[in-house]
């Protein structure tokens, strides 16, 4: 068969052949397997679309509620924002309405306290008054006999009289103290100047009997005062005018 190529010039003609051959089978197979690829894909394709089917027909039920809650949801939600509108609008009124009323009240509990002031002002001044009025009326009955002040006076004029005569009394005594006091001021500091060496003068005799030894020093005797020794008995001269 090689020769028989060789001389025909066809070398390599029957591998060739037996090549296409295999190919063709190859291919055969190849399509006998793809078409069985293709039935299999189909199958599961159809089985998915058939399940899909299936559960989308099982979840139509719950998908048209869901739509429906979907729209119930929208309508809701619109209906909320056009009733927060209207409660922020109304808020914005109430607020400004009440801001309003606090400074109204404010201003009236203001005047309130002023008016009270005054009130209790005319009503302390009332009393005042009723007192003072009585207090007249009182002494008129007294001057026409109908009863008298108290046991001591007979009327609040006659009382009041009489605390004024006490008090210019009273002013008198003390000018005539200030007056006393202004003249005996010079002798009165002399007095205590006195009795303030002689404290000394004994503090420093005292001193002396206490202590022979020290002996008895001019120096310790005030210069208003002198000791002299009359007689060998120490006598206390007092100096000044």
């Amino acid at each position: 068969m090689f020769l028989v190529e060789n001389k025909k010039g066809v070398t390599g003609y029957r591998d060739m052949n037996k090549n296409i051959e295999g190919l063709s089978t190859s291919k055969s197979k190849i399509d006998e397997q793809k078409g069985k690829t293709l039935e299999e894909i189909s199958a599961i394709v159809q089985e998915l679309t058939t399940k899909i089917g299936a559960e989308k027909e099982q979840l139509q039920p719950q998908v048209i509620k869901l739509k429906k809650t979907r729209q119930q949801f929208q309508d809701m939600d619109q209906e909320y924002s056009e009733k927060k509108a209207i409660y922020e609008n109304t808020k914005v009124g109430y607020e400004s309405e009440r801001t309003k009323l606090v400074q109204e009240i404010d201003i009236l509990q203001a005047e309130l306290s002023t008016q009270e002031r005054v009130y209790h002002t005319f009503s302390t001044a009332n009393s005042v008054l009723d007192v003072t009025k009585k207090r007249v009326e009182d002494e008129t009955k007294y001057k026409q006999g109908q009863g008298k002040y108290n046991e001591e006076y007979k009327t609040y004029c006659d009382m009041l009289t009489a605390r004024i005569t006490r008090l210019e009394q009273e002013g008198k005594e003390l000018l005539e103290n200030q007056r006393f006091i202004k003249e005996n001021h010079e002798p009165s500091l002399k007095q205590i100047t006195w009795f303030t060496s002689l404290k000394k003068l004994l503090e420093s005799k005292s001193h002396q009997q206490k202590n022979p030894g020290d002996g008895f020093y001019k120096s310790d005797v005030p210069n208003a005062m002198n000791m002299m020794n009359v007689n060998g008995s120490d006598r206390l001269v007092l100096g000044g005018n």
